[in-house]
């Protein structure tokens, strides 16, 4: 179930093409950024480093590196380079990136079992972008993780209020039937989200080990 603290964990694409500026500062910047694309991240780590000892300032950079401290499990790292990132991004100019930053450290925030700051950082995101489904998705997910199964399907049926299309909801309800013990609605929930992405791993696993119970 952790793992639907993930969503949206790449969407480092995005941050990129949004910050041409910055990624032509500096050769580092660039070597770092096609470093990534290889997905060999401990140069891109080595490259985006050296750019920010000329750039320290760089809230981009910041926030794509964090994120493979992350994706690695570094999370004091990750936690410093994204508290940069926030510190650095202009509320008004940034503002996409600077919600997507405070949703990264609510991530992280999770991943190391700190729920009530990860619960703040997402609600933070959520004031910048109040009908963000990835951003309400992040939240319903915490407060599954927090045990509040009954506020945790309120979330996600909020989400599907406003899109029927984000599987991960339904996948989300069908995991608080399961921890209710309610198997039979919980399947249900599974085959739903199975009906609109029909080889969604997740889902077919759920499912598969709901059926043995």
């Amino acid at each position: 179930m952790k793992n639907l603290i993930f969503s949206g964990l790449f969407s480092l694409i995005v941050l990129m093409l949004c910050s041409q500026q910055s990624i032509a500062q500096n050769s580092y910047a660039q070597e770092g950024w096609k470093a990534y694309e290889a997905q060999d991240y401990v140069k891109a780590v080595e490259y985006f480093s050296k750019h920010l000892n000329a750039f320290p300032k760089d809230a981009v950079t910041y926030h794509i590196r964090a994120n493979i401290y992350q994706l690695y499990a570094e999370y004091h790292k990750a936690l410093s380079d994204i508290n940069n990132s926030i510190k650095y991004y202009s509320p008004k100019k940034d503002k996409e990136n600077l919600a997507k930053a405070f949703h990264v450290r609510g991530q992280i925030y999770a991943q190391i079992e700190e729920l009530d700051k990860a619960l703040q950082d997402i609600n933070s995101a959520l004031k910048l972008f109040p009908k963000s489904t990835d951003f309400l998705l992040g939240r319903a997910n915490l407060y599954f993780q927090k045990g509040d199964y009954d506020t945790a399907y309120k979330e996600y049926e909020k989400i599907l209020k406003m899109d029927e299309s984000v599987v991960q909801a339904y996948w989300g309800i069908g995991h608080c039937f399961y921890a209710q013990e309610r198997y039979k609605q919980a399947i249900e929930q599974f085959t739903k989200a199975l009906r609109l992405a029909p080889n969604y791993p997740a889902a077919l696993d759920s499912r598969a080990r709901t059926y043995m119970l």
